[in-house]
């Protein structure tokens, strides 16, 4: 991975955005509790086995259980990025950033909920502090070490961190950061994640290896929509799922099942990740186009952003 420095951004990029605002989003922990009642209801029959039952014993696929699940989803404070703080950070130098985050944690092969994490602390300092350009590049690799120290079981050693920036911070200035980032966190780092949601209900559904890689490709751009933040993460992972199958063939998703009582907010979500896939751009997904080049399935063709959501049983 080629060394990058960040400190010159600019507001001209081939991401758009909105009005330059994250939009506001609501915590809707009815969904959460919805998702995992239907979840709970749910008898898989494919592959192993896995139980939401917190009395059962006998399944060592099921560490945790429905109430532990339900805390998951609706204690935890869902990421709020409804504006940025005032100052000179835009929505174009937020979706280069995460690009680059997305980079630097596939170069380190740090886990998927490491990413989610990093970009959820990111776009809760941005909303609540005052974060100038020259900063921005420190704010997203701080966010990356954090996230590591929580989620990894070896994070990667700040000098590597400070060499991946081509050495424009050292030591001493992700520390400092790093005391920021948390004091704003009121250190609070377990937080729920599109790729949390994503990984329970795709525990409970019967779909192929080429629908799951999709999924997590779909979430992954999520990340660098900021219009999708108003949605929480359990219907961003639904809209991952229903079009993940839908895009591999399925015309009638399975996942929509654990919806029946939110389909609404599922549909709108769904539009908007359709219509950003739609516009897909490689220079503008750099990273995430250099991580799934080696998927022929995934590539986003012309028949694939020709797909019409009205062929689907949510949009009849």
């Amino acid at each position: 991975m080629k060394r990058r420095v960040l400190r010159d951004l600019t507001n001209n990029v081939g991401v758009s955005a909105e009005g330059g605002n994250f939009p506001e989003r609501k915590q809707d922990t009815e969904v959460g509790q919805c998702v995992v009642a239907q979840l709970a209801r749910k008898e898989n029959s494919c592959g192993p086995s896995v139980s939401f039952n917190s009395k059962s014993t006998e399944n060592v696929y099921a560490p945790i259980g429905l109430e532990e699940i339900y805390v998951l989803l609706n204690k935890h404070n869902f990421v709020c990025s409804e504006a940025l703080a005032a100052g000179e950070i835009t929505m174009n130098m937020r979706s280069i950033l995460v690009d680059w985050m997305i980079e630097v944690v596939d170069e380190y092969s740090l886990e998927p909920e490491t990413l989610f994490l990093s970009v959820a602390y990111v776009d809760m300092c941005l909303h609540r502090l005052s974060i100038c350009r020259a900063e921005l590049q420190l704010l997203g690799v701080t966010c990356i070490f954090i996230a590591a120290k929580y989620e990894e079981i070896y994070a990667p050693q700040i000098e590597k961190l400070c060499y991946i920036t081509d050495n424009s911070y050292d030591r001493t200035q992700i520390i400092d950061m790093e005391r920021m980032v948390l004091d704003c966190l009121n250190f609070s780092v377990m937080l729920t994640t599109t790729n949390t949601v994503v990984t329970l209900l795709l525990a409970q559904l019967c779909v192929d290896n080429i629908c799951t890689i999709f999924a997590a490709f779909l979430s992954e751009m999520t990340l660098m929509r900021g219009e999708l933040s108003k949605f929480s993460p359990v219907i961003n992972a639904g809209a991952c799922i229903f079009l993940a199958e839908f895009y591999t063939g399925n015309n009638t998703p399975s996942v929509q099942q654990f919806f029946i009582n939110d389909s609404e907010q599922l549909r709108k979500c769904i539009q908007l990740l359709h219509l950003n896939v739609q516009e897909f751009d490689k220079k503008s997904y750099h990273a995430l186009s250099e991580k799934y080049v080696d998927h022929n399935d995934l590539q986003i063709s012309d028949e694939l952003r020709g797909k019409d959501l009205r062929d689907t049983d949510l949009f009849t």
